[in-house]
């Protein structure tokens, strides 16, 4: 349990006018699902980064960030390799256009086994080989689509 006189410091530097000050707080293992929340919607991109990449940041503010709609690649680079970002998340971010996203989601233990099957076809090798890595991977059917994927000219 964090201390409360923490907390309602932590609370008050996330409305600082320096975005420093925000940077720090959106890091802090101690900050609250609102605060993050809060600090997942700044405006300066150095201090939602730091949020997305604390991994005391809940599903929910990772979810709501995706369903934004997020158009710089870093940010939803971090959300798509953090270890709360939720399944059905991942999936819909298995889909973007940036090759960077989709090896993240590839890689993420959270993946779940369909998304990871389609990201074992993609046309990006690193991306089909860390599909094919994932521990959630299933071996026979990526087997299969790591073969067709090698067979193939190109």
């Amino acid at each position: 349990m964090t201390d409360p006189a923490i907390e309602l410091q932590l609370a008050a530097l996330s409305k600082s006018k320096d975005a420093e000050v925000r940077r720090v707080v959106a890091s802090h293992p101690n900050a609250t699902n609102e605060i993050l929340g809060y600090l997942a919607k700044d405006p300066k991109l150095s201090v939602r980064i730091e949020v997305f990449k604390n991994p005391a940041t809940p599903a929910c503010v990772l979810t709501e960030a995706v369903g934004r709609g997020l158009t710089v690649v870093e940010e939803v680079m971090w959300i798509a390799r953090h270890r709360n970002t939720p399944e059905y998340t991942l999936t819909e971010l298995a889909t973007a256009l940036s090759d960077d996203v989709r090896f993240w989601v590839a890689r993420n233990p959270n993946t779940p086994e369909e998304a990871l099957h389609k990201l074992s076809q993609d046309k990006n090798e690193w991306i089909a080989d860390a599909a094919n890595a994932n521990p959630r991977a299933n071996p026979e059917t990526f087997h299969i689509a790591d073969m067709r994927r090698l067979a193939s000219p190109g």
